[in-house]
């Protein structure tokens, strides 16, 4: 069940080490608020996840690149079945952290979606890429 978050004051954050990376050097300490319901931490980035709408749009998007790439061009060694969409669908309706835009990332939900779409479709990362490349036009 998704938490209602209730953040501390401002005067209560905590900082936190940086999480990526770049060129060798790591982010800086930030000073972050959290919820004192559930103890995660409140994203404030750029980078903020989306609502499962788009989520699930994006799906059937990718399942209509996915199906035409494996009928016409044989780029894809499967489609994906109508029942394949819903249960990834299910999945991620199900996912605990999935729709909760509090602390969720763009990327931590991208790689849940596309965990999903591995799993429930069979398809290799390779195959995986070949949609998105086709899905931005490439």
């Amino acid at each position: 069940m998704l938490c209602l978050h209730e953040l501390v004051p401002p005067e209560k954050a905590v900082w936190i080490p940086g999480r990526r990376e770049i060129e060798g050097v790591m982010n800086p300490s930030v000073k972050r608020r959290y919820c004192v319901l559930c103890g995660k931490f409140h994203y404030i980035g750029t980078h903020k996840g989306k609502k499962l709408n788009y989520w699930i749009d994006f799906l059937s998007r990718f399942s209509r690149v996915m199906n035409k790439l494996f009928k016409h061009e044989r780029k894809i060694s499967k489609p994906m079945t109508e029942a394949q969409r819903r249960l990834i669908q299910a999945e991620m309706e199900a996912h605990e952290d999935f729709s909760d835009l509090f602390s969720v990332t763009f990327s931590q939900q991208q790689e849940v979606f596309e965990e999903l779409v591995l799993k429930h479709t069979g398809i290799c990362q390779r195959e995986l890429e070949v949609v998105y490349g086709r899905m931005e036009g490439h």
